[in-house]
């Protein structure tokens, strides 16, 4: 199930039964990752080698944002959303998400290292990171219903991810809050 469910979800619907499923308004800080040029290089490697390109990847990235607490919220192509206050609230989430921000960048640097040692291309990326008010609960349908966040802080977190294209930056942070 953990594959799947991040286990803090699970572990809150277990102790908190149906009212998890519901919508609360929180403070967290929301991460957004992306792969820079990826279309290109997907073009280039071919199905087999995308999708083993992505989970080594994403194997690396996600264990930075869980070592520090976060939660996966999901993947979407070549970019992931996490978040770092939901389901589950320290009193630093801002900082553990900059901490992951930074093993997820210096990550990245030790695998292109070894990429290159393969003859294979680096990988760059962007991150955007913002501490505000989200929306987070069970949202879908009936048939089909994913744990996930909304709003404004979500948004934001997202655009400065875009905007790390437009400066040439790694990571760009944000308290909106």
């Amino acid at each position: 199930m953990a594959r799947y469910v991040d286990p803090a979800v699970t572990d809150q619907l277990i102790a908190g039964g149906v009212d998890v499923l519901g919508g609360r308004e929180t403070t967290a800080t929301v991460l957004f990752c992306d792969i820079r040029g990826f279309t290109t290089t997907t073009e280039r490697l071919g199905p087999q080698a995308t999708v083993k390109l992505l989970n080594e990847y994403f194997t690396l990235m996600v264990r930075c944002v869980t070592a520090e607490g976060g939660m996966l919220d999901k993947f979407m192509g070549d970019a992931f959303m996490a978040a770092f206050g939901v389901p589950v609230e320290h009193d630093d989430d801002a900082d553990r998400a900059v901490r992951a921000s930074i093993a997820m960048l210096n990550w990245l640097d030790v695998w292109n290292g070894e990429r290159g040692e393969r003859g294979e291309p680096p990988v760059a990326i962007g991150i955007g990171l913002n501490s505000d008010s989200i929306v987070s609960g069970n949202i879908g349908s009936p048939e089909r219903m994913d744990y996930t966040l909304i709003g404004d802080g979500v948004n934001i977190a997202a655009r400065l991810e875009t905007a790390c294209k437009q400066y040439s930056a790694r990571l760009r942070t944000a308290v909106t809050n």
